[in-house]
């Protein structure tokens, strides 16, 4: 890097949410309750509300109870736009993002994998046992281990 090449900066990370992704994010949980325990969840808001960064907030919270996150979306701008957002609201270096797209292979090791679906629709992925978040047209459902 020569004195005219800016070093690289990290986005500025997003520490909260407006009160209406606030308010959702009650409704939310407090659906999952285990008194209440409905599995299925749908979250749906307006172009530009902020569904990915309600959602990262979600993985955020799921990532602090369980092990693994995966997000799906059925284009790669969301792909793209969900690991930006999340990176942004999970800022932290020890979480582990991976890709599963085409030809590219996420770890089993990652915290966090973004994957389209139409690439896991080819065969099994390994995906079992990963607690399952929906991106874009946003839902979110427990995975098979609950």
């Amino acid at each position: 890097m020569d004195l005219f090449t800016p070093a690289p900066t990290r986005p500025a990370p997003i520490t909260s949410m407006h009160p209406y992704q606030q308010d959702c994010d009650k409704a939310l949980w407090s659906a999952w309750e285990p008194v209440v325990r409905h599995k299925n969840q749908l979250v749906v808001m307006a172009t530009g509300l902020g569904k990915t960064i309600q959602f990262a907030f979600t993985a955020k919270r799921v990532l602090g109870q369980q092990s693994r996150t995966l997000v799906l979306a059925h284009r790669e701008e969301l792909l793209e736009q969900a690991i930006d957002k999340m990176r942004r609201v999970i800022p932290d270096d020890n979480v582990r993002f991976g890709w599963e797209q085409g030809t590219l292979r996420a770890s089993l090791d990652d915290d966090v994998v973004v994957a389209s679906v139409a690439t896991l629709g080819v065969g099994n992925r390994g995906t079992e046992q990963r607690e399952y978040l929906g991106n874009g047209k946003y839902g979110i459902s427990s995975g098979p281990n609950d």
